[in-house]
């Protein structure tokens, strides 16, 4: 074979390689992965440093953590946007369409009405307006999550992962970074009105891009507006319905209780939320079936469900056990500030951005259930790369080493269980479920990783590495239960 045709052959696996990742609907979620990222940093660091200039002491400032609660509880109204049709706005542009621009708008009013607000004068304001920005982001998370998954086929949702999470990735730098590189040359009120425009980058994404196909149809199946209210108000009148706003009641007063006495975060009080609404549901779903959405009760009557959200929970756990003390990790084991900014944010977010590439290629090639073998498997490894630090201490080629391939997997790891979870849901019910879905996912970030510290300071790090990567295991033990099901669910294509 000669040298051209050779390179030619070359050239044209590449092409193929790189292609699903340049098509119109996947840039178009990268487009909408920015919209999403924006608030983050706005209702986080941004927000902090803000009042912090403006002289607010630290504790009020420490409070204004709380305004983040609706990303922890979002599956609450997730219902809205699959049951809900807005009157001839849903009928003339579609029905994800119609929402998310609505979010997008809202979310831009928001944004810019915080940043006029006066935190010295009226800080309540201020933390109504936080919470707001809040609010209408996590509406369009469930906008965008639902439109990823019924726009883009399955086999290619993690590459659609990839870009949305490049998206996210550079708007949490425009709105973190660049709002205060933005401060010491304007005012800040100016700085959140340019924050509020960049939405406009989802706007315009969102006019251009198609409605999901499925969506259309799950629309035509929406009564319309009048005839929801008043089956609304007839819910509203059921004795059923009665007995759950007192159940809501009670199990608010319980989380509220149980938060107080022993500290959760807000994420860990969603999982628990989500576990009681499920199982109750589940064990009462004759008796609920009226009052609760089918989004909610299609997910519990699949088979295997319980071991579905056990090996969502797992999943991350090993990678999320070694992340929560891995600062402490650095200091521990004698590395400067400077060598931890260098090689773990600027040589990190280089092997992170090139390990969401890899980890779309990874699903679109490998499918499923061997994507996620590989992704847990390379997870376990790369926490045991982080041995080398711990034996060697001060060694900037471990470090360097261990970064670059736990960045790397991770990232991959990242991509596939997003697919995965975009896969398990019902198309009619992708906004409700997806949003459940991820609930359970976040867990190991919080109630799991508790004791992690209690670990370390009884065995050292060296024991908790070698931790950190065995309760790994559980996750691929389910995964090999949850192996037909996976299968066959990809090859009947039912999810889709």
């Amino acid at each position: 074979m000669s040298k051209n045709k050779l390179d030619e052959n070359f050239f044209s696996k590449i092409f193929r390689l790189f292609q699903p990742f340049f098509e119109y609907k996947i840039l178009a979620i990268l487009f909408l992965g920015f919209s999403a990222g924006i608030p983050l940093a706005i209702t986080g660091s941004t927000l902090s440093m803000w009042l912090s200039r403006a002289g607010i002491d630290v504790k009020t400032i420490g409070l204004f953590a709380l305004v983040t609660i609706p990303f922890s509880f979002k599956y609450l109204w997730s219902p809205i946007f699959d049951n809900v049709k807005i009157p001839y706005f849903s009928r003339r542009f579609g029905l994800r369409k119609t929402w998310l621009i609505l979010t997008q708008i809202c979310l831009m009013i928001a944004i810019c009405a915080l940043g006029q607000s006066s935190p010295l004068n009226n800080i309540k304001l201020t933390a109504t307006l936080a919470l707001l920005v809040a609010f209408f982001s996590a509406s369009q998370d469930i906008v965008i999550d639902a439109f990823r998954i019924e726009s883009i086929e399955r086999e290619k949702q993690a590459i659609s992962a990839s870009m949305y999470t490049y998206g996210y990735r550079i708007a949490m730098l425009v709105s973190g970074a660049g709002s205060l590189l933005l401060a010491d040359y304007i005012a800040w009120p100016i700085v959140f009105i340019v924050m509020s425009l960049s939405i406009l980058i989802g706007i315009i994404a969102t006019i251009f891009i198609k409605e999901p196909k499925i969506s259309n149809k799950h629309l035509n199946k929406l009564p319309n507006f009048s005839k929801l209210l008043r089956s609304s108000i007839k819910t509203l009148l059921t004795k059923d319905f009665l007995f759950l706003i007192i159940y809501i009641i009670i199990f608010a007063y319980f989380l509220r209780a149980i938060s107080t006495k022993f500290s959760l975060s807000n994420v860990a009080l969603s999982f628990i939320g989500a576990s009681i609404l499920v199982l109750t549901i589940y064990f009462y779903k004759e008796k609920v079936k009226n009052i609760f959405p089918d989004s909610i009760l299609d997910f519990v009557t699949r088979p295997q469900w319980i071991y579905i959200l056990l090996f969502i929970i797992f999943y991350k756990f090993s990678d999320t056990m070694l992340e929560s003390l891995k600062s402490k990790f650095y200091v521990d084991t004698g590395f400067s500030n400077s060598e931890i900014a260098y090689i773990t944010k600027g040589f990190g977010f280089i092997m992170t951005m090139v390990g969401l590439f890899v980890g779309g290629i990874v699903f679109y090639k490998l499918k499923t259930f061997k994507s996620l073998l590989l992704a847990g498997i390379l997870q376990i490894a790369s926490n045991l790369v982080f041995l080398w630090i711990a034996e060697t201490h001060h060694n900037l080629l471990a470090l360097t080493t261990a970064i670059a391939v736990e960045n790397f997997t991770g990232s991959i790891n990242t991509v596939v269980i997003i697919a995965y979870l975009s896969g398990l849901c019902n198309i009619n019910y992708t906004a409700t479920q997806y949003a459940l879905l991820s609930s359970f996912s976040n867990v190991g970030r919080t109630i799991m990783v508790a004791p992690a510290g209690y670990i370390v300071h009884s065995y050292g790090w060296t024991m908790f590495i070698w931790i950190t990567a065995i309760v790994g295991i559980p996750a691929l033990i389910l995964l090999y239960i949850l192996k037909n099901n996976i299968i066959k669910s990809e090859s009947s294509n039912v999810s889709r």
